[in-house]
């Protein structure tokens, strides 16, 4: 006998309500204030830095592209997304990419690291440019984000594997 859609319904909701909870506590712990946008850029590079460990030593597969997100996929079938969550009023994504993303798949990444600056000599009140320099043996990606707002809203980027169902 199996479970009613309406009790898998809520199991899903529950396990992911759970996960939801789990990472808003985690996020909470390494601020319980987030009026600092500063703080809350060093905490989310704090988070992203554990998500680019973890890609470290794996071999890209396919990796795709867009103004606002970047799609990498291992060959070991794990999926990682960098992208912004957008707020309100504030406007993130990506201003280059130095070298071709082609020139990864196959090898091992050496190294996956993010670099954080001020960049408000811009024309807004508040800027911050991001930069992931992906490296495999023989070539570099150096993927460049810019995040512009009024100082209030994050211009952050998010590094996150995705979760396929059942895992």
């Amino acid at each position: 006998m199996g479970v009613s859609p309406a009790a898998a319904a809520y199991s899903r909701r529950s396990i992911l309500g759970d996960a939801l909870r789990h990472e808003r506590s985690r996020f909470d712990s390494y601020c319980g204030c987030l009026d600092n946008p500063t703080e809350y850029i060093r905490i989310q590079m704090d988070m992203n830095t554990e998500v680019l460990n973890s890609l470290q030593g794996e071999t890209l597969a396919y990796i795709d592209e867009s103004p606002d997100q970047v799609l990498l996929t291992t060959v070991s079938g794990r999926e990682f997304q960098v992208y912004h969550r957008q707020d309100c009023c504030e406007s993130v994504g990506i201003e280059d990419t130095e070298g071709n993303w082609h020139d990864l798949v196959g090898k091992p990444l050496l190294s996956v690291d993010e670099e954080c600056e001020d960049a408000s000599d811009r024309s807004s009140d508040s800027a911050t440019a991001t930069r992931l320099t992906f490296k495999v043996d023989g070539a570099t990606v150096i993927n460049k984000w810019i995040g512009e707002s009024n100082g209030y809203y994050s211009e952050s980027i998010t590094i996150e594997e995705i979760c396929k169902k059942g895992k």
